[in-house]
């Protein structure tokens, strides 16, 4: 079977962790990477968020090494393109049609509400730095769905439906 990638991007509150983190539940930890961006940049390589740093080329080799000791790998980050374009591009290329790529468009105000509920929330002034409108990758050629409302539930379902009708897609 040819090794699944899943993208998820989107604002800080939007619910990219908790659906990535749905998502790996439903799959097994022994069967799904999940490759959190701010784990990989903050506490493995204590950088700050650049085009220059080293986050970019550490998302590309664990993401590659996932696609081959795993069979799903799941990749979930606010990632703004303006950064990481080059490198998710190069991934979903290298997983073709075994990438799925989404992007949690939620409204400001939602991503307050999720964030107001977080153990350790962030100010809003610095939600409001962080904030990029309609970020997504799709102006780049990339399919990117994006997933504009539903609840942890139902957006597992929809990716997981995805993934079932491109793996019957690729069996025909």
């Amino acid at each position: 079977m040819q090794p699944i990638f899943i993208l998820i991007r989107g604002n800080s509150g939007s619910g990219k962790s908790t659906l990535a983190t749905s998502l790996q539940e439903y799959f097994g930890y022994q069967q799904c990477l999940l490759l959190h961006e701010d784990i990989l940049r903050l506490d493995i390589l204590h950088a700050k968020e650049n085009i220059s740093g080293p986050t970019a080329s550490l998302i590309e080799l664990m993401t590659i090494l996932g696609g081959e000791y795993y069979p799903i790998t799941i990749l979930e980050g606010i990632l703004p393109k303006s950064i990481y374009e080059p490198t998710l591009t190069k991934l979903i290329h290298r997983f073709g049609s075994g990438a799925y790529v989404y992007y949690l468009d939620v409204p400001f105000a939602q991503t307050l509400i999720n964030n107001s509920q977080k153990q350790n929330p962030f100010p809003t002034e610095v939600l409001q730095k962080w904030w990029l409108e309609d970020d997504t990758l799709d102006t780049l050629g990339i399919n990117e769905r994006k997933l504009t409302n539903g609840t942890v539930s139902e957006l597992t379902k929809q990716i997981l439906s995805d993934i079932q009708i491109g793996t019957n897609k690729k069996d025909d």
